[in-house]
């Protein structure tokens, strides 16, 4: 049975924007709960030649979900989780449905504690094997935790974790992709590859697809413009990024990895830009275990005093220094105590020798 479509009446206002807070319009919607589904709507609609916004849990900040007329497919409703299974290495490969949200999947993977209605007996036997393990966690940490996972494939999501994990790229081994005539990608990482710039993909109906991907060099740096192309690239890694415009995921599958058992964060004070750089510089060569590297400027700290001084939520923050001008947060993820010691007093060392005071800096520590 096809998901309905539905007229876009103001019942459905709120699909019109997300949270960049520019609104659009559309002719109809729908809500999709299968693959299946999603591919009967996209081929009535390529019939019809009615253009398709594709929308997750709507969290972006560059409207990539607003409508400019036509149909807005929203995969929010598709949120299963589908199975497990290990790689040749040992880690855990979870597959999912693209509108499980991050945050609950980290709740999940806390507690060690998966759905897995439907899923056939070998992924349960891997689950048996997932429940003894040591804790996993998805290490991609967009701004926002309820982000869809779909959605962060899209956009190929990194956040602060992205200094030591990068972002969501790297972690995603496997996609379904419907493409905008219905017709259906399977792609798995490692499987199939360019030949230089020209890549060749059969869909699950037996349609060949010849590509002639872009010429240009990708910047060696954080980037999330234009399509991810090189020479003889995965072909997975096409789909991941392009935001939609090239199909739309209707399933992944993410590796896991084993938890940080410390987790500290450590932020340092100072009073000017350039100490906060000269600590940047020389910080990162020094830690062998941060997991994110992040500058907060004068506003941002100037909106934490105000908190502080309004906000039950904040007032338990010691006052900040009033010499304080911005802030350098380091992450540090390792494996014990003895071992986040170790990194904390380097870090320290270099916070001295950058104008930095050991007093005026802050340690959050995980929770014993």
């Amino acid at each position: 049975m096809s998901a309905t479509i539905k007229p876009f009446t103001d019942e459905f206002e709120e699909y019109g924007r997300d949270e960049s807070r520019t609104s659009g319009e559309a002719s109809s919607i729908s809500f999709p709960t299968t693959e299946d589904e999603v591919r009967a709507i996209l081929k009535k609609l390529h019939a019809e030649r009615v253009p398709v916004t594709v929308q997750g849990a709507r969290t972006g900040l560059a409207a990539g979900a607003v409508p400019h007329g036509g149909h807005i497919l929203n995969t929010s409703r598709m949120n299963r989780y589908l199975g497990i299974r290990r790689d040749e290495q040992g880690s855990f490969l979870l597959r999912v449905a693209p509108g499980v949200v991050l945050s609950e999947l980290r709740k999940q993977l806390g507690k060690k504690v998966l759905p897995t209605a439907g899923w056939d007996q070998a992924s349960l036997e891997v689950y048996e094997e997932f429940q003894e393990a040591p804790e996993q966690f998805f290490p991609t940490d967009p701004t926002e935790a309820s982000a869809c996972l779909g959605g962060m494939a899209a956009c190929n999501a990194s956040g602060a974790r992205s200094y030591a994990y990068g972002p969501m790229r790297p972690h995603v081994t496997g996609l379904h992709v419907v493409l905008t005539d219905g017709d259906l990608l399977e792609l798995h990482r490692g499987e199939v590859f360019a030949r230089g710039r020209r890549l060749s993909l059969v869909t699950v109906q037996g349609r060949t697809l010849e590509l002639d991907l872009p010429d240009y060099t990708m910047p060696k740096t954080k980037n999330a413009s234009g399509y991810f192309v090189a020479d003889d690239m995965d072909a997975i890694d096409l789909f991941i990024g392009a935001c939609g415009t090239l199909g739309v995921i209707t399933e992944l599958e993410i590796a896991l990895q084993a938890a940080p058992a410390v987790v500290w964060g450590v932020s340092c004070f100072f009073d000017s830009e350039d100490k906060a750089v000269s600590f940047t510089d020389s910080v990162r060569p020094v830690l062998s275990h941060a997991a994110a590297i992040e500058y907060f400027d004068a506003g941002a700290l100037d909106i934490l005093r105000r908190q502080r001084e309004q906000s039950t939520a904040f007032a338990s923050l010691p006052a900040l220094d009033k010499d304080a001008k911005v802030c350098v947060y380091v992450e540090l993820d390792c494996d014990d105590e003895a071992r986040a010691t170790e990194e904390l007093y380097h870090l320290g060392w270099v916070l001295e020798l950058a104008g930095g005071s050991d007093d005026a800096t802050w340690v959050a520590r995980t929770e014993v």
